[in-house]
């Protein structure tokens, strides 16, 4: 998985919906700057800026790869618009310049942490991916914002701010990353109607309704009908591909009540992965990737075209590639979207209810080499350019983003569960510092690399090295040490 994010969905406010995942791509991004003109009234400046900030004309500067500059124009869609028009408010109501900044990729990944450490980082709030931002807190380049979010108060519990992301970023009692986006669905299980009624199964949200089971029993059974070879043994039809190998593995754990990785009373990690349940889940993921030969790997270009073509009977990918793929792919090739939809990640027999699995999200962060001030004024600025809409519920926001990714009813209902009940689940693979084993051990099953006790046994000493050398191990005990 490369940056699971997308090449930035129309505007920083779609930047962190990409992003996510956890990541399984990293693509070409982009930033802005801007606003309409209108003079918000006193009482919105009120609302938004109660303390009655001034930052005498200073500038904010947001930084990504993934901020579309170009995009940034009214009539996009209507999370530009509302950031637009939230952007000239928030600069007239705290006397402040807010400035969106485009990053080359190579730059910005390549030279974060050195570019923060020597004094001039790309922006006063920037973007993270889960399997980069460890490092750069190890190297001292990320601010703790937990002391200067309860200065300004802030609280990151007040179910404004996406809670993946901040279990994900903190680190014992240190708070690193925020996000104050609209968290995006993960892993979203789309599926091909027109196939489901060729191969006689009921459509999954109709079980659901119905009280059936969609478990991994149903989802494994589904994606044996629906594979289908040519004479030679070459796939022809594939029952289920996903964009991301791995996050499919750790959600298989997670839905069957398993753990990839293992948190301790005292916040220390170990790795998980050889309860029961985990075990259960792996030989699910295993047996479809070997035994069925129904599940396969592939790149969201293939995956896009695959899915609404009636080539793949099942979808897993994140949000953005929905949005940005398969959904540009339909209106391109003028195929109907009612042919396909969503439904949630299977639940395993051993699991509660549906979730949403993540590898944590893309984090908003604050370089630690800019002043005190700068750092206070980048939190309250971004703060309030996110801040909840007052023209709209968090339910209509969550509805009318349901209604731009899908042209059904029942599968827009499902996405605005999954969202308004906070069904998203983070896996700890990233924080634990087991990003790219983890990869690989994903990688060992579609290759066929044996059982799963075996792979685990095997990869289980370097994994738990990793952890026990993470940066979240190495924070963790300072701060043990430091309090005693």
């Amino acid at each position: 998985m490369k940056t699971w994010m997308r090449t930035a969905a129309a505007t920083l406010a779609a930047v962190m919906l990409t992003a996510c995942a956890a990541g399984c791509q990293q693509e070409e991004p982009a930033s802005s700057g801007g606003g309409s003109s209108s003079k918000p009234s006193s009482a919105a400046a009120e609302n938004l800026n109660p303390k009655g900030y001034d930052f005498g004309g200073e500038t904010v500067t947001i930084a990504s790869t993934y901020i579309k500059l170009a995009d940034m124009v009214p009539g996009k869609n209507n999370d530009t618009d509302r950031l637009l028009d939230r952007i000239s408010e928030v600069e007239q109501a705290f006397h402040v310049n807010v400035e969106f900044k485009e990053v080359d990729q190579g730059t910005y990944w390549d030279n974060m942490a050195t570019t923060i450490m020597g004094g001039t980082p790309f922006g006063d709030v920037m973007e993270g991916v889960p399997w980069y931002i460890g490092g750069w807190i190890r190297a001292g380049a990320v601010r703790d914002i937990s002391g200067l979010s309860r200065e300004v108060g802030i609280d990151f519990h007040d179910g404004t701010w996406s809670q993946v992301t901040l279990a994900d970023q903190t680190y014992g009692s240190a708070i690193y990353g925020f996000s104050r986006e609209r968290d995006a669905v993960q892993v979203m299980c789309l599926y091909n109607r027109k196939l489901f009624r060729a191969a006689g199964l009921t459509d999954p949200n109709e079980l659901i309704d119905q009280g059936k089971k969609w478990d991994f029993a149903t989802f494994q059974d589904y994606a044996r009908q629906l594979v289908k070879f040519d004479s030679t043994g070459e796939a022809v039809q594939w029952g289920v591909g996903t964009t991301c190998a791995d996050m499919v593995l750790a959600g298989l754990i997670m839905s069957n009540g398993g753990e990839v990785v293992t948190q301790k009373e005292d916040g220390t990690l170990t790795l998980g992965l050889t309860d029961a349940k985990a075990l259960a889940a792996i030989e699910v993921f295993n047996n479809m990737c070997n035994t069925d030969k129904s599940l396969i790997s592939c790149g969201y270009k293939k995956a896009a075209e695959f899915l609404p073509s009636g080539k793949m009977g099942m979808l897993l990918c994140e949000e953005w590639v929905l949005d940005e793929y398969v959904n540009t792919y339909a209106q391109q090739n003028n195929i109907d979207r009612t042919d396909y939809g969503m439904t949630y990640f299977p639940v395993g027999p051993s699991g509660d209810d549906y979730l949403d699995p993540s590898m944590g999200g893309n984090a908003m962060f604050i370089p630690q080499t800019i002043s005190e001030e700068a750092a206070k004024r980048a939190l309250v600025v971004y703060a309030a350019l996110y801040a909840p809409s007052e023209k709209l519920t968090r339910r209509q926001e969550v509805e009318m983003r349901a209604d731009e990714l899908f042209a059904d009813a029942a599968s827009a209902q499902v996405y605005a569960d999954i969202l308004l009940n906070w069904r998203g689940r983070c896996n700890d693979v990233c924080r634990a510092g087991i990003f790219e084993s983890f990869q690989g051990l994903s990688d060992a099953f579609l290759a066929g690399g044996g059982t799963p006790s075996s792979m685990i046994t095997g990869l289980a000493p370097e994994m738990q090295g990793l952890i026990d050398d993470s940066p979240y191990t190495a924070i963790l005990k300072a701060q043990q040490e430091k309090n005693g």
